[in-house]
């Protein structure tokens, strides 16, 4: 296991190795960048996780579940009222969500979204803002059909909003 971990071309930054304490051998994860936070997480079946292709920022930073959405750097324009995120996409078995359609107020956060995705995927699959990166994994383990698209309408104004494309990760 610390051969394959350490060997893999795909590795982000972590180093194992062996440790033995107690009469027992215990694996050891290192992180190779001082100070940079780290999530482990063991998948022992095949999920499938999507994930934004970039993050949303604000003054070039991560943005988090409370950044409201005319705050990001990816929006410009003023909102008229009318502007909406359409969240379209297919579950684990290919069968498609009920389309939502959230609409943008001032006060639209980041939590808005991806609670409406949780909502659309109705436990099937979770959504979550990671280091200003929508993220989605499927529940069920296996072959997947899952998908979701994110499109941005500007209705009556002049308004923009840069939506990440979603990828398999």
């Amino acid at each position: 296991l610390v051969g394959l971990i350490n060997n893999d071309a795909n590795n982000p930054g972590v180093t194992a190795s062996l440790l033995y304490y107690n009469d027992a051998y215990h694996l050891v994860l290192n992180g190779n960048d001082a100070g940079t936070d780290y999530k482990i997480s063991v998948n022992a079946s095949s999920v499938e996780v999507w994930e934004a292709g970039s993050a949303f920022t604000v003054d070039s930073d991560n943005a988090t579940r409370s950044t409201k959405i005319t705050d990001l750097d990816q929006f410009s324009g003023t909102l008229s009222g009318d502007e909406t995120i359409e969240i379209t996409g297919t579950d684990h078995n290919g069968n498609a969500i009920t389309q939502v359609n959230l609409n943008v107020t001032s006060n639209t956060k980041l939590s808005h979204i991806v609670d409406e995705i949780n909502d659309a995927f109705d436990g099937i699959a979770k959504a979550t803002l990671e280091n200003g990166k929508i993220v989605l994994t499927d529940k069920a383990a296996g072959t997947s059909s899952l998908s979701i698209n994110l499109n941005y309408t500007d209705g009556d104004s002049s308004s923009t909003l840069t939506l990440p494309t979603m990828a398999v990760k």
